[in-house]
């Protein structure tokens, strides 16, 4: 016997609702040692804040916030030769372009549109 469309497509809803929940979490997650990160940064301990940027970075290899809050890190500790800049262009202008964003803004927001997420398993999802 047929079972009614109708809860399979609650159950795939919840599912998807349930994976999104999880992605925004984990975003929540990664932005929680970030912050983590630059508070044992000012308060000098730059390893701790170190082994936090990269938890972070496992997650997300190319976070832009990660990669910077690293290359901070790198700066404090004397350390800049094992910093990477994006794109490969050059430190000296990366630098600079990057100072001018950061000073140059008033504020900053962060929104999501157009999120898709995929299921690709029973219990998982993915974006893109």
């Amino acid at each position: 016997m047929p079972t009614p469309a109708a809860p399979r497509w609650t159950l795939r809803r919840g599912l998807i609702a349930l994976a999104l929940c999880g992605l925004l979490g984990a975003a929540a997650a990664r932005a929680d040692e970030l912050q983590d990160a630059n508070a044992l940064l000012k308060a000098g301990q730059h390893q701790q804040a170190l082994e936090r940027v990269n938890k972070a970075l496992a997650a997300k290899p190319l976070d832009p916030q990660a990669r910077f809050l690293k290359g901070v890190i790198f700066t404090e500790q004397g350390n800049t030769k094992d910093f990477k800049t994006p794109r490969g262009e050059p430190r000296a202008a990366w630098e600079k372009a990057r100072r001018a964003r950061i000073e140059g803004a008033k504020a900053i927001s962060v929104g999501v549109s157009s999120a898709k997420v995929t299921l690709t398993g029973a219990a998982s999802a993915s974006t893109g």
